[in-house]
């Protein structure tokens, strides 16, 4: 056998036994395609020192926008991705971070959140190891929790 076809064999092997990067994980909050489902609800790339001074931009499912426009409490299973950078562009992702809601109750203890890695491999789901996204977002109660502010309506 050649030395090509050992070393084709060699990665098929450590293909199928790992699989391959850059799968979106099917655990993630958030769909692989959520840049055309999903409404992009900050206008420009903005370093985040919350989320490990990364890049960010954020989306919101569709069937929350709305709510999310009015400044009204966000439905139950609305999710928020922010979207990590390692440039100022917004060119070359590294991370996200998601949030679900899973109830309309209006509590902190109404949100989940994930974090992936670069492929949308979900990396944390443990709601205690996020405690961090919990205490922070508490600060956006007046907001469903949420930190990226609707715009203003100039009303």
């Amino acid at each position: 056998m050649s030395t090509l076809m050992q070393t084709a064999l060699v990665l098929a092997t450590v293909v199928a036994v790992s699989g391959c990067a850059g799968e979106w994980s099917d655990a993630a909050h958030a769909p692989a395609d959520y840049k055309s489902t999903y409404k992009k609800i900050s206008d420009k790339c903005e370093q985040s020192t919350s989320h490990g001074n990364k890049y960010v931009l954020t989306y919101i499912s569709a069937t929350a926008h709305d709510e999310w426009l009015a400044g009204k409490p966000l439905p139950k299973d609305a999710v928020l991705i922010k979207v990590g950078h390692s440039d100022s562009a917004c060119s070359e992702v590294t991370q996200y971070w998601t949030m679900k809601k899973t109830a309309e109750a209006g509590d902190i203890k109404d949100w989940t959140w994930q974090t992936l890695d670069e492929y949308g491999e979900v990396s944390q789901d443990d709601q205690s190891a996020l405690g961090g996204c919990a205490g922070c977002h508490t600060n956006y109660k007046a907001n469903d929790f949420v930190g990226t502010p609707a715009p203003a309506t100039g009303a």
